[in-house]
């Protein structure tokens, strides 16, 4: 039988999430804690079984129903559909929501966040990935137009041997991720939160995104310029963009220059 599944980053939700005691609640047989240790592990990813939420009483489901919905874009959360029950699905999950660099430095993966999760097929071996996705029939979330997005997931994934040993991720594994995650990054720099950017998401994203690209064409190494040259061109809503040559300005530009212009 075909189970559906909601995954939550407990982080995004953290607040809504301790409001509540049903995510803790020991007798609660509709989700399971995904971080391998119990301090904070409202704030890893959380495995829900929509079927056996549903089980659970109109209270419990309408609390989870209203988290599930309460972020903006729903960038908190996916949607899996697998085969696997609940304690299964978990356990399987489990390894991934962690990993060692290449010092050997255990961190956490969060596998949960939409925005990390649509780069990590990219920046996993194939062996990685197929591992990871292997018990899962179909893996969705929403992009920040929201449009559904199904994750591509190996066709031979079932058929691969697993590997014995630890999840790690390399450092060149990891720039991918951060180069994904880069105008996330310069928008919570800048303090431009979710809450502030819902209903606009995309257009935040692309406007933090192109002053990334343009920043970096122009050679400059200075993130001072950079922030300032992004604030201007988010608080105009990208109309800034085409004010003048970029590029050439901010190869010699200062902070001040920048703010000036």
């Amino acid at each position: 039988m075909m189970r559906h599944y909601s995954l939550i980053d407990g982080a995004m939700a953290y607040e809504a999430l301790c409001d509540h005691p049903y995510f803790v609640d020991p007798t609660a047989n509709w989700c399971a804690m995904l971080l391998p240790t119990e301090e904070r592990c409202l704030a890893g990813p959380i495995l829900i079984d929509m079927a056996l939420l549903a089980e659970a009483g109109l209270a419990v489901a309408s609390v989870v129903e209203a988290i599930l919905e309460g972020f903006p874009g729903k960038l908190h959360c996916s949607t899996l559909h697998s085969e696997a029950d609940l304690p299964t699905l978990a356990r399987h999950l489990q390894r991934f929501a962690c990993f060692y660099d290449d010092d050997g430095v255990l961190m956490g993966l969060r596998i949960a966040d939409t925005r990390i999760l649509v780069d990590l097929p990219a920046a996993m071996t194939p062996q990685q990935w197929g591992e990871m996705s292997g018990p899962i029939h179909r893996w969705t979330l929403l992009n920040r137009r929201g449009e559904e997005v199904a994750l591509a997931l190996p066709e031979d994934r079932a058929g691969l041997i697993p590997e014995n040993r630890q999840f790690t991720l390399s450092n060149a594994q990891l720039a991918i991720l951060a180069i994904g995650s880069d105008p996330d990054r310069l928008l919570c720099q800048l303090d431009y939160t979710p809450q502030m950017m819902d209903g606009q998401l995309h257009h935040y994203w692309e406007w933090a995104r192109e002053c990334i690209a343009i920043w970096e064409q122009s050679g400059s190494d200075n993130r001072e310029v950079l922030s300032v040259f992004a604030r201007k061109v988010l608080k105009s809503k990208g109309q800034a963009l085409q004010e003048k040559d970029w590029v050439e300005f901010l190869a010699t530009a200062t902070p001040e220059d920048t703010l000036d212009a």
